[in-house]
């Protein structure tokens, strides 16, 4: 079985369309991460993690650009959320619940109080 020269041509074409494709995810991939940084950072809060979240709320409808993150707000509260972002819509919250709350006698960012040390 021999291929032919418009064989060739296809399995061309189809192999650039894939390294295309995967290049354009890897780069919006980057790009939500970017926006999300930005986002939770620009409203005074600490983004500690980010992970694509396939399978997380909006996973119906599009699986890209859906991500599950940490973060401390300015309070030193550690939340969890989903966040689903574009380009068009900007970066939208889900579930966002607090996961653990800073101890009494911490600043916001969890750095100790010298003060409640000193008493």
């Amino acid at each position: 079985m021999s291929l032919e020269p418009g064989d060739i041509i296809v399995l061309v074409i189809a192999a650039f369309a894939l390294v295309v494709g995967i290049c354009l995810r890897l780069l919006s991939g980057k790009l939500d991460r970017r926006r999300v940084e930005y986002f939770v950072n620009g409203r005074g809060d600490k983004l500690l993690s980010i992970q694509w979240a396939p399978f997380g709320p909006w996973a119906l409808g599009e699986r890209s650009g859906v991500y599950q993150i940490r973060y401390l707000d300015k309070e030193g509260c550690e939340h969890q959320a989903y966040v689903k972002t574009s380009l068009i819509n900007g970066v939208w919250f889900s579930e966002d619940r607090i996961i653990r709350r800073p101890s009494p006698g911490t600043l916001p960012g969890n750095t100790p109080n010298p003060e409640s040390q000193a008493q």
